[in-house]
Order: C-alpha cells, then sequence, then structure tokens
C-alpha cells in the first residue's frame, strides 16, 4: 500500500497511524451503519476506515468516492494503513488515493475558495481560511465571495482528524473550524470574522452600512438573536444530542424541546423578517447572511419554516454569491429549497 500511494504523490506519515484510528475508532459504529443503508454523506476516509477484518466488504456498499480536497493529508492517511485490513484490493483503495490527489492538484491550481487564489486586494496581508462543509463557515465564504475578496481556503473538516493536527490546534487550540489569518490576527468565531471584514475592507454597492449607534445596534441585534437563540440554543443543540449522539449522549427530549424552541423564537421574529423586504435591514447586510445559513441549517433538520421564511429564502437563493459559496462550501450535501424543509 504504501508502493500505491507513493506511486501516485501521497505522503504517508506513519507516525500519526495510531492517533488517526483512535480519532476514527469513536464514529466507525455511525460510519459503518450509515453505509450500510447507503449513504453518501462521508468521505472516502471515512468509510474505508470503518471497517475492521471480517465486517462487509466495502465493495458490496453503495459507496461514492467523494475524497476532501486540499489542506492536512491527515484525515487520509487512515486509508494507507487500514487498506491492509479491509476487504477491499490496494489497487482500490489506490484509485481513491489517485482521486484524492487529483482533487487536491486542482484545488491548488487557482479559483477562488481552492487553494492559494493568488492576490491580496485590500492591501499587505493575505487573508487565509480554514474549514468548509459547515454553517460556520458557509458564513465566512459567502462573504468573502460578496465582497469580491481573495485568499486562500484550506478545506478541512469537522472530525476528519484535520482540526487536530498540532499545526492546526496552534493556530486554533479548540481544534473548530472555521479559522480566519489576516496578517497576524487570528478569528476563530464565525460572526467575529464577518464583523471583522466588514470593517476592515470595504463594502460593495448596495451592502447595508450602519449609518450610527442604532444601526449598529439593529445589526448586532439580529446577529446576535441569531447566533445565540437559533444557532446555539437550538440547531447546535439537535446536532449534538441527534446527529453526534454516538459522541454526546442520545437526548430525544432535549432535541425535541430545541426543534419547539427553534420554531417558537423563529415565529416570533418572521413578521420582522416580511417587514424588512427585500432584506432585514432594507440593504443585505451580515445579519442576512447569518439568518440565512441557520434557515437552511433548519432545512437540513426537515423544521418546518414559516411562510415569511421561506420567502426570505427564495430571495437569497438568487444571489449569485449564495451560490457560488453553497456549490464550494457543500460539495455534495442536499439543501431543500425554499418550501419542502
Amino acid at each position: 500500500m504504501q508502493r500505491y500511494a507513493s506511486e501516485l504523490g501521497y505522503v504517508v506519515r506513519p507516525e500519526e497511524d495510531t492517533e488517526i484510528q483512535r480519532l476514527f475508532a469513536s464514529q466507525s459504529d455511525r460510519i459503518k451503519e450509515r453505509v450500510r443503508n447507503g449513504s453518501s454523506k462521508f468521505p472516502l476516509e471515512d468509510r474505508v476506515s470503518a471497517f475492521a477484518p471480517g465486517d462487509i466488504d466495502p465493495r458490496d456498499a453503495p459507496v461514492r468516492r467523494r475524497p476532501r480536497t486540499g489542506g492536512s493529508m491527515r484525515g487520509d492517511n487512515v486509508v494507507a494503513d487500514v487498506a491492509r485490513h479491509v476487504k477491499c484490493a490496494p489497487k482500490e483503495v489506490a484509485a481513491g488515493l489517485k482521486a484524492v490527489c487529483e482533487s487536491r492538484q486542482a484545488a491548488c491550481a487557482g479559483g477562488r475558495g481552492g487553494g492559494n487564489v493568488g492576490g491580496m486586494s485590500g492591501g499587505g496581508a493575505s487573508i487565509e481560511v480554514w474549514g468548509i462543509s459547515s454553517t460556520r463557515t458557509m458564513r465566512v465564504h459567502w462573504l468573502l465571495r460578496e465582497m469580491g475578496l481573495d485568499y486562500t481556503t484550506h478545506p478541512i473538516g469537522s472530525r476528519t482528524g484535520e482540526t487536530q493536527t498540532p499545526g492546526y490546534l496552534a493556530l486554533n487550540p479548540r481544534g473548530k473550524i472555521p479559522t480566519l489569518r489576516h496578517g497576524d490576527l487570528v478569528l476563530t468565531e464565525s460572526a467575529a470574522i464577518l464583523f471583522y471584514l466588514a470593517e476592515r475592507f470595504e463594502l460593495p454597492d448596495g451592502f447595508h452600512r450602519p449609518a450610527d449607534a442604532a444601526g449598529r445596534a439593529r445589526l448586532a441585534e439580529w446577529c446576535w438573536f441569531v447566533m445565540t437563540e437559533l444557532d446555539a440554543h437550538s440547531l447546535y443543540l439537535i446536532r449534538r444530542h441527534d446527529g453526534l449522539k454516538h459522541i454526546y449522549g442520545a437526548a430525544p427530549q432535549a432535541v425535541e424541546s430545541a426543534r419547539e424552541y427553534f420554531s417558537a423564537q423563529l415565529a416570533a421574529m418572521a413578521p420582522r423578517i416580511a417587514a424588512g423586504r427585500p432584506w432585514l435591514l432594507g440593504a443585505f447586510s451580515l445579519a442576512d447572511i447569518v439568518l440565512t445559513t441557520c434557515l437552511d441549517w433548519a432545512a437540513m433538520y426537515r423544521i418546518g419554516l414559516p411562510a415569511e421564511a421561506e420567502d426570505y429564502r427564495a430571495r437569497v437563493a438568487r444571489r449569485p454569491a449564495y451560490r457560488e459559496t453553497m456549490r464550494f462550501n457543500y460539495p455534495d450535501l442536499e439543501i431543500p429549497p425554499p418550501g419542502e424543509a
């Protein structure tokens, strides 16, 4: 397997194998179950690492290869290591490694949001962003596209091992995504990143610019409402105790309560969503980015949204930067369109 990897230009670091296996062992049961059910939501390295000797043959499972692009190779090392122990020919695993390498080479060749995207507008230091495939990373990539800023993406994912490397933990000790670095400044909270970018760089025409203290307070009010009541108190609780219950423990009553709380909070604000047409504060703003990402998140959980919120999502879906960012940030995830949550 080492020879196959070497021929493909794939760097294998055996000294990391033990830690990688430990990281993936915690979710192996979940991955095996999802593979048996035909899920294609996990990267190749997750699916291969889910099998131990005697498990079902990965070739019998309806798995579609979707290698992660760019960033650290840490999460992918497990493919080479586990290939020796699963009922899968080295040549087949090598094909997956080849896809990983090719996609990374394509990412590094250029284009916004993948690899090095060239010169920096805004003067001086370059912008770097770590992370894709989450609601929080979506916010950052979306604003950068709305603003037309060049930046470099390190497309690492949560719970792949990529956020637990010594290098990344030195940058973000909590091991979360997104992380933004601009010169000497490092920020690790998505809303803080949005506010920094909006103040540090020129906003595009038609973008909301608070003119006074009251305007800034109204913008902050919307953002903090979404970040606390909808994101942290509701949607992330559902994620922890439903989607990640194998890690944090199942809590069905808490999950149902969180769904109800989300719906009640959103319903209370629905008239204000409608009154702000076309956007929350008249012109498009950071608040629209934060709210939309949570509405999409709720749609993925099949939480019913009020008509005002569905109409609002339909307006957002027409923004070119939103559509471009959705394709980049969620490369193989289907989010129900307005009206189908």
